[in-house]
This record gives structure tokens, sequence and C-alpha cells, in this order.
């Protein structure tokens, strides 16, 4: 039995990035946002733009004990006295186009002030601040001539999904996104730069 061809844009593609998103929130309803520092076109980050700590997934990485630790002190620095557990809330297929990126969003409810920001990736993310988890929603950031979303793709739908849970409301285990983000603001930001 002859093997079927695989189309063109399956052999073109990459296999897909893994990352984890993690939203650590306090019993107030807020979550810690970090300002994104760096540009990375690939996977539509832009300088400015409001964040959860976030990283990519290495190879064998279990997104629990290895992921998670990982991501809260390169991206965060220091929870003290941390004993609660993330709690899974959904995952997001984040297409461009040219990339796949399958994210897995986790909260984990913290105490304001055990946290400590002393993160070890300084270059990537900086002015720590509490957004209330009900003002996400469609703010934008002017960049050149571009206007875009001040929380990056796919910051809003992930904390859609902790606002159902917070409402006893089922969400979405996964949902595919496109991004909201055009290439040529990545053009135009290499030019300032």
């Amino acid at each position: 039995m002859a093997e079927r061809e695989k189309p063109e844009a399956s052999r073109s593609k990459e296999k897909p990035l893994y990352g984890i998103l993690l939203f650590l929130t306090d019993e107030s309803g807020y979550f810690l946002a970090l300002t994104n520092l760096k540009t990375d076109r690939r996977t539509r980050k832009v300088p400015g733009q409001l964040t959860a700590p976030a990283e990519r997934r290495e190879p064998n990485e279990s997104f629990l004990n290895d992921m998670i630790p990982r991501t809260i002190r390169e991206e965060v620095g220091v929870i003290k006295d941390d004993t609660s557990r993330a709690h899974f809330r959904g995952i997001i297929i984040f297409t461009t186009e040219s990339e796949q990126i399958v994210l897995v969003g986790y909260e984990k409810q913290v105490k304001r002030e055990s946290v400590r920001f002393e993160p070890e990736d300084t270059q990537e993310v900086g002015d720590p601040q509490w957004i209330l988890l009900e003002n996400v929603g469609n703010q934008t950031i002017q960049i050149g001539s571009y206007r875009i979303s001040l929380f990056r793709d796919p910051i809003p739908e992930f904390v859609n999904n902790i606002l159902k849970v917070r409402h006893g409301q089922k969400f979405p285990i996964v949902k595919k996104v496109e991004s909201s983000i055009p290439l040529e603001i990545f053009d135009f930001i290499e030019k300032q730069i």
C-alpha cells in the first residue's frame, strides 16, 4: 500500500512550541501582571504589553513539578511560605502565520506580601503590578501607528477562564486563538532600535 504524500503546508510547519502562563492571584481577585521588556516576533511578544509570568517548555519538563517553580524563579523571584497548589485553567492553542504555540494556563493563589519581585530574567519582564481580573478587557496601547491590546495574547482568554471558575462555571479545556498582533509592528519596532 502506497504511503500518502503529506500536504506541503504540514511539511513546512515546525513542531509547536509549548509553554506555560502562570497567573498568581490573590484573594481579592487581582493577578500579578508584568510588563514585557523584549520583542519576540515568533511568539508575538511586544514591549509594553502586560503579561503573566510565562516560560517555554524545555524537553522532558513537567508542567507542575518543573515549569511552575522555574517560571516563578525566572519571571517573578520568590514567593515566601508558598504552600498553595497551582490549578489548571485551560489550554490555548495560539496560532500565528508560521507558528503554533500551545499554552497551558495555571492559577496559583498567593498573598501579595509573600511575593518578592527578584526575577532571574531581569531583561524579559519588569514593572510588576496587581491588576483586577475583572478589568482585563479591550484596553489598548499605541506603538507607532499601531493600536494593539494592552494584554499579550492570550491573557484575556485565560483571565476569562479564571473568572468562570470563580463564578462556578465551566471553562473550555482547549481553545484556539489567532494572534491579534500584525507582523508589520515588528518591522516598526526593529527600525526604532
